[in-house]
């Protein structure tokens, strides 16, 4: 059974991501846990991440499921 889903989008430039979702969601993200990653919790099961990696950004769709 599915509980929750992050879902996580590959960017070329987290700087300028988070500024573009921080728009989106009108509000900064929780947490940037590391250099290249930030991310949005909208309750305890989901949630958005944008991963900095300019090389397969656009290219492919990734979520994790729990």
């Amino acid at each position: 059974m599915i509980t929750g889903l992050m879902a996580n989008i590959v960017v070329t430039g987290e700087k300028e991501a988070t500024e573009w979702y921080s728009r989106l969601f009108e509000r900064q993200p929780n947490d940037q846990p590391m250099a290249g990653l930030a991310q949005w919790l909208f309750d305890e099961s989901f949630g958005i991440q944008i991963w900095e990696d300019p090389q397969r950004a656009g290219r492919k769709p990734g979520g994790v499921l729990r």
